[in-house]
Order: structure tokens, then sequence, then C-alpha cells
């Protein structure tokens, strides 16, 4: 189930807020969890049923591992489980055709090893129990007893299906009790639209023009300028896909009282690969940083150690977000700047000023040509385009003031989250108090909404695109 679909803005949610309104506190998990699975197995109506045995059965090897005398054992083993569910879903395929493809093998389209149907929300289900599972070990708390608000972290929906990352810590007290008030259902339903706003408008816009470019180069019209449109357009997509799809999970999650971390600040306004990654899926981030990069040393290692450190951590980050070498290159691409950037980039950038910025977004802007092919030759075919200096005048094609004015609008709110004046009338907006205030925030949202499900129910082409991670 979409938070963008039909079904999820006219039945689900309404009905999910009203009852949980109107039920009594002691019913609210219950409510929650129930909602939650149904949630999943609209989806996934027989994976529901699997991630619930492996549920409980975390939930068990977590309790065994607190009691025992030698918990390393069984963190091991805890961790195993939840990988090993990892990789038999997302990777089998990928290393099956890796190794056919050394050895010169073939198999057959149908080969149930290459044809292994992946549950959505995977990876966030595993790392989310990896989390809970190396803290209890860690000391930082102990496991919780009650097995339905375990069920309720891992499977809770504003974060099953992708993310952000929310540990267990972040959220435990609001799992035991957390506030119904209308100020957390106003502003988590605020924020859940513009999140809606993102994605519908915006990101949904900018796949037609993808397609349109793809569209054009099938046809001939093959030049740099081409590249360069299709290349802009994905960076601006993707962010607005997934940032728009964490606004959501967010907002979500604040209208029933949980208040989940925030997953992206600002991030093509860094000024350093470093920063852009401090800025970018922030989740995911604290979680490569606390339960990898620390745990293999750090910044505590010699240095040879330290950029074997980030370069395996990369390396692991593109391939956790597919099976895929053009994922794994995206990684150790990002993995090598901040190596150079370490060794004497930083320096240099740090002396740049606003124009380090510029020079960061074209750094992110060819790491996105990898992540958006399919291939590693689609890729190299994307790159050659880029670095021909090829440059042609664009074909007219159908509806190219609307691609531009949408175009437009993504650079502009790009460049309003750079400019710190805008900035701070933008944090007014969203904090001032006051009859007006109120009402034009709650007009603005209504908005968005409005204009978010007219797209929605014309049924405009609705995917996100980490649902595939």
């Amino acid at each position: 189930m979409l938070f963008s679909s039909g079904f999820f803005l006219t039945y689900f949610l309404p009905l999910v807020i009203i009852l949980y309104w109107l039920a009594p506190k002691s019913f609210r998990n219950p409510l929650l969890l129930i909602a939650s699975l149904f949630f999943y197995a609209w989806g996934e109506p027989l994976f529901v049923f699997l991630l619930v045995a492996v549920t409980l059965l975390n939930y068990l090897l977590v309790h065994r591992m607190h009691l025992s005398q030698k918990p390393k054992h069984w963190l091991i083993g805890y961790i195993v489980v939840n990988l090993s569910l990892l990789v038999a879903f997302k990777y089998v395929n990928f290393l099956v055709a890796t190794t056919a493809g050394l050895l010169g093998w073939t198999h057959p389209g149908d080969d149930p090893l290459t044809n292994i149907a992946l549950p959505l929300g995977i990876s966030f289900y595993a790392f989310h129990a990896i989390t809970y599972g190396v803290d209890v070990y860690r000391g930082t708390f102990a496991p919780q007893k009650r097995i339905d608000q375990f069920f309720l972290y891992l499977f809770l929906f504003p974060h099953q299906i992708a993310g952000p990352i929310v540990t267990y810590q972040h959220i435990a007290h609001e799992l035991e009790d957390r506030k119904l008030d209308w100020e957390n259902l106003t502003k988590g339903l605020y924020r859940f639209c513009i999140g809606l706003g993102k994605k519908v408008i915006l990101s949904n816009g900018l796949i037609a023009l993808i397609k349109v470019c793809n569209e054009q180069q099938a046809a001939g019209f093959d030049s740099t300028t081409m590249a360069m449109v299709e290349m802009v357009t994905y960076t601006f997509h993707i962010y607005f896909d997934f940032s728009g799809y964490s606004d959501m999970a967010i907002g979500l999650a604040r209208i029933f009282g949980f208040h989940f971390p925030e997953n992206f600040d600002r991030p093509y306004t860094a000024r350093s690969i470093t920063e852009f990654w401090q800025r970018w899926h922030m989740s995911l981030g604290h979680f490569m940083k606390h339960y990898l990069y620390i745990p293999l040393g750090g910044n505590r290692v010699k240095a040879g150690r330290l950029y074997f450190n980030l370069f395996l951590v990369f390396f692991l980050s593109g391939l956790w977000h597919g099976a895929s070498w053009n994922f794994v290159l995206w990684g150790v691409y990002h993995g090598l700047w901040l190596i150079i950037e370490r060794l004497w980039l930083r320096k240099v950038l740090d002396k740049m000023g606003w124009t380090a910025g510029i020079w960061t977004f074209i750094v992110v802007l060819n790491g996105w040509v990898l992540f958006h092919e399919v291939s590693f030759a689609d890729a190299v075919s994307t790159y050659t385009q880029l670095w021909s200096f090829d440059f042609q005048p664009l074909p007219l094609v159908d509806n190219l003031f609307y691609f531009k004015a949408l175009l437009g609008i993504c650079a502009g709110l790009i460049v309003l989250e750079y400019l710190k004046p805008l900035r701070g009338i933008r944090e007014r907006w969203l904090t001032l108090q006051g009859a007006a205030w109120q009402t034009g925030r709650f007009a603005w949202m209504f908005a968005v909404y409005l204009i978010s499900y007219s797209y929605v129910v014309a049924g405009s082409y609705n995917p996100f695109i980490y649902f595939n991670f």
C-alpha cells in the first residue's frame, strides 16, 4: 500500500485516525499494530506471515541473549538470522547471476534461484531489527518484555516500508506513553501533506520528464544537452521522491504521537561530500556510523585502516540500496570522494566558500548517473554523452512549458533551502502562532492536499524509489 494511493488516502488513513482517537488509551497500541499488519499484508499477503515468524524469533533470541553468560554468541546468531533473511531475498539473484557470469554458466529465465520475489521494505526491517539487538547487547536498554510493543516497533506502518530507520531508544518512551492532542494531529497532517505534494506533484511529474528524455534519446536525439537534462531531472526526482516519503512518514508518526528523526537536511546545499552524507538519508548514515563504522574502529585507527573502513562502509551502503553493481559502484564512488576529501580536498573546499557547494553538487549529479542507469554499460553511455560536449538544441516535445516550469520550481526550492534569509521566513511560517498564521497554514495544506489527491485520482504513475530497497 502506498501513502500516495487512493485507498490509503480515502479509506485507510481516515479510518485509522478516527478509530485511534475514539479508542481508549489501552487499545491504541493494539489498534496501530493491527493497522500496521494490515498495511503490510495489503501489498505482501504471504510475506507478512514470514516476517511475523521472524519477528517472534527475534524477540526470543534477544531475550535469550540478554540472559546468557555468553551474549556475544547469541548476538552473532541474531544478526545472522536477519542478514540471512536479507541475503536470501535480496541478493541470491545477484550472487547467482554474478557467479554465472564469472564462470560462464547460463541459467534459464524461469530458474527459481534467479526469480525470488523481494518482500517490500526487507532492508529497513532487517536494519531496524539489527539496531535493536545490538543496542540490547551493548546495554543501552533492557529488552522489551511486552511482545506486542516489540512487534509494534518493527511493524509500525509509517516507517515499515521505506524508513526512516528509527532506533528503538528513539521512540521507546512513546511506545509506552505518548500524547494524543490537537498539536500532534495538525502538525502531523501538515507534514504529511507537504510530503504528499513533493511526491505526487513534483516527483511524479519529473518521472514523466525522464520518460520523455528516454524516448527522445531512443529516437536519435542523443546529445550532451539531453543527457544533462535527464541527469538533473533525476537528481531532483530522487530527492523530492524520498524526502517526500520521509515527510509523509514523519507526519504520519506525529499524528499518532511518535516523533521520528529527520531524514533530510538540505542535502543539495552541502559544501563537501562529507557534509552531503550528513544531510542525505540521515537515518541510514546514523546506522552506518554507529553500527558499522565505529565498531570497525572509526577514526581511532591508523590512516590506512581508516580509509579501508570508509571504503567498506560505502561499498556496503551501495550494496544495501540494491543488488546491482551500479549501486555498488555508486557507493564506492562516494566512498572514494570521502577518502580524497580526508586526504587533501576538504582543506581546499573549506576555502572555496559558496563555490564549494557548486562543486559538491556536480559530484553528486554525476554519481546519480550510476544510481539511475540499469546497467554499467548504460552508465558508461550516459557519461560518454555528458562529457562529449556535444551540445545541441533540445527537440520540441509535448508539454514543454510544463516541464520547464516543473524544473524551475524544483531548482527554486533547492535555492530557497540554500539562502539563510529565506530559510528564516520558512521557519517563521511554520512556527508563528495566531489565528491568521494557523489559517494560512491550513489553507496551504488543504490546497496541496487537494491538488495531490486530484493527481492520485487521475491515476498518475506513483511508485516510490526506496520501495525497491
